[in-house]
């Protein structure tokens, strides 16, 4: 006799809407940048995989291999590549497949990385501490220049993002006898956001303390909760309490490299 589930009081699962509710749960984890990045690797993949008569879902493993050589030919580089193998296995895995990113499939983007390097294109040089002096030989007594000092210095001394600069509170920055401790809330490398806490030393020397920046610049700017580094009104550097963007760190910094 054939049992129903029902008279155990169950119901049949519908694993397509578990699907759906699965991948939803995965693209919360993920930043909306990258979320972004991911759709386009997709669509690239698909419209690859149309061209080369292939299927798209589920793609099988020689198929990714032939994507990521095709990549590397049109000159994409191995960061990309190697994001975009992500993004097809994450998208195989969101729909109930298997992973075409195999070992197999794995070594291939090894060897592509091994090919073509692995130091992203247009990389900057890292500023050395020559420059740096040079720098702040450019920042005047006023506000602005006290302001901008703190910022080459914790900046330096910490390597933080310009965003993650911009983002600091005046909470953010804690002082103690050994120097400053930073209270990252989030970065881009953080995706749970759980946050860190990020030690500043004391510099042994007075023009290139970033504790001794930073306490010039807070006398400066006045201890109003807000934004760590604010825009300064011109003519005349009045402080504002409206925060200083990422964007306006980089013209900053490239200014004084100028």
């Amino acid at each position: 006799m054939q049992l129903q589930l029902f008279e155990f009081g169950l119901s049949a699962v519908d694993l397509e809407v578990l699907r759906m509710e699965r991948a939803a749960i995965s693209a919360t984890r993920r930043s909306a940048n990258t979320r972004i990045a991911y759709a386009s690797d997709w669509r690239d993949f698909s419209r690859w995989c149309e061209s080369a008569g292939r299927p798209t879902l589920p793609a099988s493993p020689d198929t990714l291999s032939l994507y990521l050589v095709s990549q590397a030919r049109a000159g994409k580089a191995p960061s990309t590549i190697g994001r975009r193998m992500v993004a097809i296995a994450a998208q195989h895995l969101a729909a109930g497949f298997a992973s075409p990113a195999t070992a197999d499939v794995r070594e291939v983007l090894s060897g592509i990385g091994r090919k073509l390097g692995t130091a992203p294109k247009g990389a900057k040089a890292a500023l050395s501490v020559g420059e740096l002096c040079q720098m702040l030989a450019t920042c005047g007594d006023r506000p602005r220049g006290a302001r901008d000092r703190a910022l080459f210095l914790v900046g330096f001394a910490s390597g933080l993002r310009r965003s993650e600069l911009a983002g600091l509170d005046l909470a953010d920055v804690g002082v103690e006898p050994q120097g400053l401790v930073l209270s990252i809330a989030r970065s881009k490398t953080d995706q749970a956001g759980a946050g860190r806490l990020l030690g500043v030393h004391k510099g042994v020397r007075r023009p290139t303390c970033p504790m001794r920046a930073w306490s010039a610049w807070l006398l400066e700017r006045g201890g109003f909760a807000g934004p760590a580094f604010v825009q300064l009104r011109t003519p005349g550097d009045a402080v504002t309490h409206k925060r200083l963007s990422g964007r306006a760190v980089a013209a900053v910094v490239q200014a004084a490299a100028k």
